[in-house]
């Protein structure tokens, strides 16, 4: 029989992913295709886990799709993100195919106005702004977790060939802090 204290546990969920494919990749990681599907999983993920809080980044992709879910799903969304909102809008949300800029003004706006959201401040040319926000994503979710331990949720294609990969690396700073981890596969 569980305590009452093991079940009144607030379970936390720090999400990272791909973003969707751009018009000319040459190596699909998520393509349109899958939204619906990833849709599916997350919530599934998301309500078999008991999620209560997310904690995520606002790419178009894997972390709008789950803020989006998790908004449906009535879960507390936390978003960190390493530019000015505009900034990240351009550099990371509306420079790929679909419609993802008036979502992530929605997302926005509803994190903004609940003082859910945590702008890191770093320069649109710092190569280490996405690194930072990957620690900053599992730092976050530490502390909502209380000490319990954070499930880390990556939505990707399950691999990376590349030196530098953002998605890699949030797993892997996951799997340091303890963290579960899960995988949702972006491609199939």
């Amino acid at each position: 029989m569980q305590s009452t204290q093991q079940n009144s546990v607030t379970k936390v969920v720090a999400l990272a992913g791909r973003r969707t494919d751009a018009s000319d990749t040459q190596t699909s990681r998520f393509p349109l295709k899958s939204i619906e599907r990833v849709k599916k999983e997350l919530q599934h993920l998301f309500l078999a886990a008991r999620t209560e809080k997310l904690v995520c980044s606002a790419a178009c992709g894997a972390d709008l799709v789950a803020l989006e879910v998790a908004g449906e799903l009535g879960i507390e969304r936390h978003v960190i993100i390493p530019f000015s909102v505009p900034e990240f809008r351009r550099i990371s949300v509306t420079d790929r195919p679909g419609a993802w800029g008036p979502l992530y003004d929605q997302v926005m706006a509803a994190v903004s106005a609940q003082g859910l959201l945590q702008l890191l401040g770093r320069d649109t040319t710092d190569d280490a702004a996405f690194s930072v926000t990957n620690k900053a994503i599992i730092k976050q979710a530490q502390l909502l977790a209380g000490g319990a331990i954070p499930l880390a949720v990556v939505v990707w294609e399950g691999e990376s060939q590349e030196p530098i990969d953002a998605t890699r690396e949030f797993l892997r700073l996951a799997r340091q802090a303890e963290f579960e981890a899960q995988t949702i596969i972006s491609v199939k």
